[in-house]
């Protein structure tokens, strides 16, 4: 019984992984399912090297709405904040 569920989990894990490899192709770019994923290049001395980067889409296409007819906001507080509990004995001193 437990060869024959193990036998199981080999066999539906390996088509699972069979399905993936055949939807990611990393020549074409389809290994994202997020569109906001654009690959970027860039230059230090080395010569042209390309990287994959999450790029910030308009705010309202997370509404289904038209482009630029929402815009996001700048929060008031960008302060961080920490609260530090000390469980041993000795005495800690935290510096900023």
């Amino acid at each position: 019984m437990i060869r024959a569920f193990l036998l199981w989990i080999v066999v539906a894990s390996s088509h699972v992984l069979a399905q993936e490899d055949q939807s990611c192709n990393w020549e074409d770019g389809n290994c994202f399912a997020d569109p906001s994923m654009k690959e970027m290049t860039f230059d230090i001395g080395h010569g042209n090297q390309t990287f994959w980067a999450y790029v910030r889409p308009d705010v309202s296409t997370f509404y289904q709405l038209e482009p630029g007819s929402k815009t996001a906001l700048t929060p008031n507080f960008i302060g961080q904040f920490a609260k530090f509990i000390n469980l041993s004995p000795k005495v800690i001193r935290v510096y900023w």
